[in-house]
């Protein structure tokens, strides 16, 4: 299976995530998937209950290894994101655009975005 780019930073001191306030590195977060990796069996099936989103998006990359890679940076300046496949074979993306400018126009956005982030 080919691999697809879970992270897209040059930079390895780069943010990849935010938690309590502080960037946590791409360095970080590869070292603490690794670690990770190491500690878990060597099973066809794993299941994530991780509430943090941090911790999951950890857990998920430790336990597919060879699904995911490192890609490059894409600056978007949210506080979000959504994954899709490359090229977007399901046309997830003009639903999720549609959706993200009703929540805007309705305020919900904003309302989501000052209770969670």
């Amino acid at each position: 299976m080919a691999a697809i780019p879970l992270i897209r930073h040059h930079d390895p001191a780069g943010a990849f995530a935010w938690r309590g306030g502080q960037p946590v590195s791409v360095a970080r977060f590869l070292g603490d998937v690794a670690r990770l990796a190491e500690c878990l069996p060597d099973k066809r099936h794993i299941l994530n209950l991780c509430a943090d989103r941090y911790r999951f998006a950890v857990g998920f990359a430790a336990a597919n290894p060879t699904v995911f890679a490192v890609g490059g940076t894409i600056q978007t300046n949210e506080l979000l994101g959504f994954a899709v496949g490359n090229n977007d074979p399901l046309g997830l993306i003009p639903g999720i655009d549609q959706a993200l400018a009703a929540m805007r126009a309705d305020g919900k956005y904003d309302e989501i975005l000052n209770k969670w982030f």
